[in-house]
């Protein structure tokens, strides 16, 4: 949001990402998730551009937070994946799952430049 307060975006067990103004009782915005399954993590990159997701759909997505539209879709994971992480020049994602593995995700944006 342009009024650069303090926020926070949070995922449910609808898979929607709600996004929460520290001033208002109620998510300004939720955006659904097309599987809607369970969200179990979700984290902002660095510049605050994307958001990675994750959950019982055994997936990582990125989210672009201008346009909120996924960017993105892996699957590696064989069960639930609880846990994502930006590198801090956010050209990778790490993820980890109920199956035991990490994995490294490369992100890139094709003719973006940034990426």
């Amino acid at each position: 949001r342009k009024d650069s307060e303090l926020e926070l975006i949070t995922g449910d067990s609808l898979g929607r990402l709600l996004h929460w103004d520290v001033d208002v009782r109620d998510p300004v915005l939720s955006v659904q998730d097309p599987a809607r399954s369970v969200i179990r993590c979700c984290e902002m990159s660095s510049s605050g551009r994307f958001l990675a997701f994750c959950g019982d759909d055994h997936t990582v997505k990125v989210l672009d937070i201008r346009s909120n539209q996924v960017l993105a879709v892996g699957q590696c994971h064989s069960t639930s994946v609880k846990v994502v992480a930006w590198t801090p020049d956010e050209k990778q994602i790490v993820s980890g799952g109920d199956d035991s593995c990490l994995a490294v995700w490369n992100f890139f944006l094709g003719g973006d430049g940034d990426h």
